[in-house]
């Protein structure tokens, strides 16, 4: 995963445009202020002068998108598919399956220039509920099991380092659970301490961990050549024997390759910057999902290379067997680190993204207290957003391992990848939206095929997980829905939410105003310039 936002820079100009999302997405206006249109000037963000060409374009989305995921995802997706030819055709459909939703987003970008992503573009197609769920919904779960996720990944390596048997030169097999969860809780609440010290402290060591990740892909991927100019390739002979015959099971996998790929729907929030988007978005799309892709596979043949079927598919830290196989016990501790530095400078820049979008959430106390919205007047800081963050994913790193976080993890992101996708396909043909002005507008049957993908991705593996998984994916959408009735009572129905909720201390009403944006046709538009 790059991961929502996984091994992002946090003093990089992508994530300043990323956090700042929230910071005018949410609409606490005065009652006085009209509905505003898509069209008008005063409602977009101030132009940037675009500075950004194909190959700094490029460079931005493979940024996003490579993240710690490579070094966790590969054992669980041959193991769920088993057949080498499965889990590799796996690993192709994800990038293009990204691919297909970054040039969807690209025009959702191109066409509602406001700050916010996804929150402007639920909003101005389903309205202010859907969004302000998702905007709940990222916080409490995507986010939150993103950075759980990584977290265990961080914890995996660095507890087989410490369970490391230097006598037998042996890679543990069987690490206890609870270590490997307390070692990640510890993780993201180091990352807690060091970004509540300073308002840009957890950016000082970010470049070195972002460093640390691409130089062991790099290092794999030249291992898997030179293992196979060496003649290993007997994991690739009759690649697709065993290969799964539940067409569920390819659901689950794709959540787990997928995981890898999260960070695609990240360059809408650099859009304006884009010199000549109609040529360069759709190119720099294309070759970065398709180098991406490239490198995923790559990495993934040289896994199978040096270690083979069977190592690979019961492997949690594959990097660090392949380190040992390569180069014995010191390779397996240069790999091992390579990851645990990548690791934890992606649960940094997901816990500084994730709290910088909880204080401008809460600025307006819809859904979270505004006293959450606070900086520590020293430091700059916010503490407060800081310290919830990090309760939130440590109580996502005690119900499961890897492979359940990143199921969720994808389960929620995809479901909503998909509405949102589903509302472009919505503003094509409504009477408010289709004379909306489009720079970048794609074929109209990408995002129906996105759609229908999306639907099995969310739909297989709920069936696929039987009576006893499905469990688990009930829960999260329950938590999700609980910020319907918040909005109910605070936006909708605010009388209700004062006789409710009135005897708490400071309960105020929000003065929330529904700005939801609507295109001005032609005719509209001359009319109103007379």
């Amino acid at each position: 995963m790059s991961e929502h936002n996984t091994a992002i820079e946090p003093d990089s100009e992508v994530v300043r445009l990323s956090t700042s999302k929230y910071l005018s997405d949410l609409d606490v206006t005065s009652a006085d202020e009209r509905t505003p249109s898509i069209n008008d000037k005063e409602w977009q963000e101030p132009a940037r002068a675009p500075h950004m060409g194909l190959l700094s374009s490029c460079n931005m989305i493979i940024g996003l998108i490579i993240g710690s995921g490579i070094f966790a995802s590969p054992g669980p997706v041959l193991l769920t598919v088993g057949s080498v030819g499965a889990s590799l055709c796996v690993w192709a459909l994800g990038g293009i399956l990204s691919m297909m939703g970054a040039l969807c987003y690209a025009e959702l970008g191109c066409m509602i220039q406001r700050s916010g992503g996804e929150y402007q573009y639920l909003k101005t197609s389903w309205g202010n509920c859907v969004a302000l769920t998702f905007t709940w919904s990222n916080l409490v779960l995507t986010n939150a099991i993103g950075t759980a996720s990584i977290a265990i990944v961080f914890a995996q390596y660095i507890c087989n380092m410490a369970y490391y048997d230097n006598v037998k030169h042996e890679i543990p097999k069987d690490v206890p659970t609870y270590v490997v969860k307390l070692v990640a809780v510890a993780c993201i609440w180091v990352i807690i301490l060091f970004n509540s010290l300073a308002r840009r402290a957890g950016s000082m060591v970010q470049n070195v961990f972002t460093f640390a990740k691409l130089l062991a892909l790099t290092m794999i991927i030249i291992i898997g050549f030179v293992w196979l100019g060496k003649g290993n390739v007997d994991a690739f002979y009759d690649s697709f024997a065993n290969s799964s015959t539940n067409g569920l099971s390819y659901g689950t996998a794709m959540y787990l390759a997928l995981f890898s790929y999260n960070g695609w729907n990240n360059l809408n929030y650099g859009l304006g910057e884009v010199k000549n988007p109609k040529r360069n978005l759709p190119l720099a799309i294309v070759l970065s999902c398709a180098l991406v892709t490239t490198l995923y596979i790559l990495a993934n043949i040289a896994y199978l290379a040096v270690l083979g079927t069977e190592t690979v598919a019961n492997s949690s830290t594959i990097a660090m067997l392949l380190g040992y196989q390569v180069w014995g016990t010191a390779g397996a501790y240069f790999f091992a680190l390579m990851v645990v530095l990548s690791t934890f400078g992606a649960v940094n820049g997901n816990v500084w993204a994730a709290s910088r979008v909880m204080v401008a959430a809460a600025q307006d106390g819809i859904i979270f207290p505004k006293f959450l919205a606070h900086h520590h007047k020293s430091r700059q800081a916010p503490v407060r957003a800081l310290i919830t963050t990090g309760i939130i994913g440590s109580l996502w790193c005690i119900p499961g391992d890897f492979t359940y976080l990143a199921n969720i993890y994808s389960f929620t992101g995809w479901l909503w990848y998909g509405i949102t996708i589903a509302g472009l396909i919505y503003m094509r043909f409504s009477a408010d939206m289709k004379a909306a002005e489009r720079p970048f507008k794609v074929w109209l049957a990408l995002p129906i095929i996105f759609v229908i993908l999306d639907c099995y991705l969310v739909v297989a593996p709920l069936i696929d997980a039987g009576p006893g998984g499905i469990t688990q994916y009930i829960i999260c959408i329950l938590i999700g829905l609980l910020a319907v009735p918040i909005w109910f009572i605070r936006v909708y129905k605010p009388a209700l939410g004062r006789r409710l909720l009135g005897w708490i201390p400071g309960y105020q009403d929000v003065n929330y105003v529904d700005t939801t944006e609507k295109a001005i046709v032609p005719s509209e538009k001359q009319s109103s310039e007379d």
